[in-house]
């Protein structure tokens, strides 16, 4: 099963929520946003595989295990690749563990819809990102709200714009900002994102 993570406004917390599901979930990792190394701490060396390995027309150099993250690279990933993302997805789709895609606030690659997956929004109480949400025409699975204190919206509000049930209520905690800025969210998991743990399951 592919579990997307998105949202259509950056800063949600899109990068947070994929790895700590796909940390729970000891899944594949694919980062199309480019963050998952430095918030994890970790640096891709020679080992590594990119997107675009995973897209290329050859096989990527290296078969990937639970707990793989896949790097975004240096390359410019083409969302009109066609048939770079369909083998991508077929080569996902073939693993035979679950896949957590971190893919920001860009537009999904529609290959990677083409496969059994799961897609959960990332949003918080915020008029500009539900603006954004209606007027981008996303479509999702689940919505996972990241509360903040002080926002005008609620998680219901936000729950009823989107129209799609809510899956994980993430309270706003400074440690989760702390373990991200310390590049030590793989290791130092605040005990505030335990909520996405039945995502983690869902994602299996």
């Amino acid at each position: 099963m592919l579990t997307i993570i998105t949202s259509p406004k950056g800063g949600s917390g899109v990068s947070v929520c994929a790895a700590a599901i796909a940390g729970a979930a000891n899944a594949v990792l694919v980062d199309l946003d480019g963050d998952q190394p430095a918030l994890l701490g970790t640096s891709p060396d020679a080992t590594s595989t990119t997107v675009a390995q995973w897209m290329a027309p050859t096989p990527p150099p290296k078969v990937a295990e639970p707990g793989t993250l896949i790097t975004r690279g240096d390359s410019n990933l083409d969302p009109g690749d066609a048939d770079g993302w369909t083998r991508c997805a077929r080569r996902l789709d073939a693993l035979a563990m679950p896949v957590v895609v971190d893919a920001g606030c860009s537009t999904v690659p529609t290959a990677l819809t083409g496969i059994p997956h799961q897609i959960f929004t990332v949003l918080r109480p915020c008029y500009l990102a539900l603006h954004r949400w209606y007027r981008q025409g996303h479509h999702c699975t689940g919505v996972i709200v990241v509360d903040e204190p002080g926002r005008a919206l609620g998680v219901d509000d936000v729950v009823r714009c989107v129209g799609a049930p809510l899956v994980a209520h993430v309270r706003w905690d400074p440690a989760i900002a702390r373990a991200v800025d310390a590049g030590l969210l793989g290791v130092r998991r605040p005990a505030t994102l335990a909520v996405l743990d039945a995502l983690a399951t869902r994602a299996l």
